[in-house]
């Protein structure tokens, strides 16, 4: 099995380095993709976690991307931010490349997902951390919890057995730790009914202040401007990646010296098994073209599940209107259905591959 040669991944980040930074700046508006309605639909809901960066490698979303020919005509290397729901989604619509010449990279996490005929097109990406943050996640200033109010997100299983890992871990000083929160409240993704998000939400509340004695402050994304997060620890609820893999909110604290409570997940810039970006002096991604021991086994069990699918449960799919015409109402990015069957992918191919 091929796979994306990681020496011109380097000839690439080379050359980025020496003028990508002027591009970025002086690109011409009408370099971008032209965003439609579904495109800022996403956008909005995602908010602040899809806002964008500066990168040596061009970053943007899979779901921005219309057609395979854009692929040639914008990128030679493209890091994709998406969660798991729309890069199954993008290759759900798109099996094999055509005669797409880019190299693409996501979330390692979503290695087993990629189509065989994708395979020497697709490298990927893992957060990663210039040096150990154990201590100062032992010893924090304060404590910032991130979510962003979605089933999609997390469930309150989950969101209660962090909280209580969280509390055990810091013991008698978990009183006495300063804690914030920031919670973004969105639309599902896959349609407009959200009757449970109030219940999640207070649900969200409600387990937040059981954990911390109602000994937590609330803040909006504008507010933690003003806050001075080095030498403090972050947490975001985003259980299986499904909305975003990428996140602006994480590179904010990161890039402004906060340690990931689970730091231990992160893997170190000095690993010399890929290619590290650098992003701030605290973290970056790692880039890698290894795939899964069981790669080519669990690839081709998912692909024979999503054809039995795509005669029923998914039969829906690829009818999603999308056009300049397309009412703000009426765009989706997917059906019900194929959230539900993300979350299951999430489970048995994401999660621990087998």
């Amino acid at each position: 099995m091929d796979s994306v040669n990681i020496e011109a991944i380097d000839d690439f980040l080379n050359k980025s380095g020496e003028y990508s930074r002027e591009i970025y700046q002086l690109r011409p508006k009408k370099f971008y993709i032209k965003p439609d309605v579904l495109d800022s639909k996403i956008h909005e809901y995602l908010r602040p976690h899809s806002l964008y960066y500066y990168s040596s490698v061009n970053s943007f979303f899979l779901f921005e991307i219309k057609s395979l020919d854009m692929l040639n005509l914008y990128f030679d290397f493209f890091l994709a931010r998406d969660g798991l729901v729309s890069t199954l989604k993008f290759f759900y619509l798109n099996p094999t490349p055509g005669k797409t010449e880019a190299r693409i990279l996501i979330n390692n996490k979503f290695a087993n997902i990629v189509p065989i005929d994708w395979s020497s097109k697709v490298a990927f990406y893992s957060p990663c951390l210039t040096n150990s943050r154990e201590e100062q996640v032992k010893t924090p200033k304060a404590i910032y919890l991130t979510a962003l109010i979605d089933e999609a997100q997390f469930d309150l299983e989950f969101l209660t057995r962090k909280l209580e890992e969280m509390k055990d871990f810091y013991g008698s000083s978990w009183d006495s730790i300063p804690k914030y929160c920031l919670s973004f409240k969105t639309m599902y993704m896959g349609e407009e009914d959200i009757e449970a998000e109030p219940s999640l939400n207070f649900e969200f509340l409600k387990a937040l202040f059981s954990a911390t004695d109602s000994k937590i402050e609330f803040l909006n994304w504008s507010g933690i401007r003003d806050h001075t997060l080095e030498g403090t620890v972050f947490y975001d609820f985003n259980q299986q990646d499904l909305l975003y893999s990428d996140s602006f909110v994480q590179y904010h604290f990161l890039s402004s010296g906060s340690a990931p409570f689970n730091s231990s997940q992160f893997k170190n810039s000095n690993e010399d098994q890929g290619r590290f970006i650098q992003l701030s002096q605290y973290h970056g991604h790692l880039i890698t073209n290894q795939y899964p021991e069981y790669y080519q086994k669990n690839c081709a069990e998912l692909s024979g599940e999503i054809a039995n699918l795509s005669q029923f449960v998914l039969k829906n799919e690829e009818n999603l209107e999308r056009s300049e015409k397309t009412e703000y109402d009426e765009a989706r990015l997917c059906t019900p259905e194929f959230v539900t069957f993300s979350k299951y992918v999430a489970q048995k191919y994401c999660q621990k591959p087998q």
